[in-house]
């Protein structure tokens, strides 16, 4: 995507606590330091109907900032999704889940069109990954990543300079 810019960490498996940290550090870090307005018009606007989630409603009013936490985990037989609007209480569940390592932890920003449906992506934050692999080819652990407008970069290297 034009505009945007990507950034990308492996590291090996750390132990759950560890992970935990990490995780911590680079999903509810990243969101406050690159979308720091944007979270704050989450937590403390008028709230959004969770149930846009699951249904074809709009997310909330138009041109409002918007955004989701979700996270996925292997149950042994298939990959289990859950996904929450972000608000102060998910926030709170989605920090929660990163004790037990998932598959996957995701934030997930955007900005509502003007129908209420989310448009211009913000930011998406992620951690991903898998129980390494032993033996002749050993897996990486983790990853995370982020996707952010390039105007965010230059506004943070502007003020750290």
């Amino acid at each position: 995507m034009r505009g945007l810019l990507y950034a990308e960490i492996d590291v090996e498996w750390p132990e759950p606590a560890v992970y935990q940290e990490v995780a911590r550090a680079w999903l509810d870090g990243g969101f406050t330091a690159l979308a720091g307005g944007h979270r704050r018009a989450l937590e403390t606007g008028p709230k959004l109907p969770p149930e846009a989630m699951r249904s074809t409603i709009p997310c909330g009013p138009p041109h409002a900032a918007w955004g989701f936490v979700s996270t996925a985990r292997h149950d042994g037989r298939q990959l289990r999704r859950s996904a929450r609007v972000i608000c102060p209480r998910s926030m709170s569940w989605f920090l929660k889940q990163l004790a037990d390592p998932p598959r996957t932890a995701t934030i997930d920003l955007s900005v509502l069109d003007e129908r209420g449906y989310p448009g211009t992506s913000v930011l998406r934050l992620k951690s991903t990954g898998r129980r390494p692999r032993t033996g002749p080819r050993p897996s990486i652990g983790r990853c995370c990543r982020a996707r952010f407008p390039r105007g965010i970069w230059w506004t943070l290297r502007g003020r750290r300079s």
